[in-house]
């Protein structure tokens, strides 16, 4: 699992997690369970799986800003690094992908899919 420190806040009637250069807007359902458990802001720990996330070329909203650091093929998959601030993250493709070291990407995370952890303590918020 890719992990990512964020700080998690309300605001415009949202919750929106936030991190290094982007945001993310969590769904009601997410956020219901967010609410009853934290108290905004508060810093946590945003967890993703490599097969929840794509990259994307172009900039799109709601996206993470990244640089390709390497990619790993693996015969039926590959596993594209990219570097996040100064965290690298995962993301598991099928086949063969071509980028080209420090390519600027955005990552597209699937939000229905992630998890966030206390900072401090570890605990599962959602």
């Amino acid at each position: 699992m890719n992990f990512l420190d964020v700080v998690l806040d309300y605001a415009e009637g949202r919750y929106i997690i936030k991190g290094n250069g982007f945001t993310l807007s969590i769904p009601s359902d997410l956020a219901k369970a967010v609410a009853d458990r934290v108290s905004v802001p508060v810093e946590l720990v945003l967890g993703i799986r490599p097969e929840h996330i794509t990259i994307a070329r172009e900039a799109e909203a709601e996206t993470i800003p990244g640089k390709i650091y390497v990619c790993e093929p693996l015969g039926s998959e590959t596993i594209v690094n990219v570097k996040v601030g100064d965290s690298l993250v995962k993301i598991r493709y099928p086949g063969v992908v071509n980028f080209s070291l420090d390519e600027e990407v955005r990552l597209k995370v699937d939000i229905s899919k992630i998890h966030l952890f206390d900072k401090k303590s570890g605990i599962a918020i959602i």
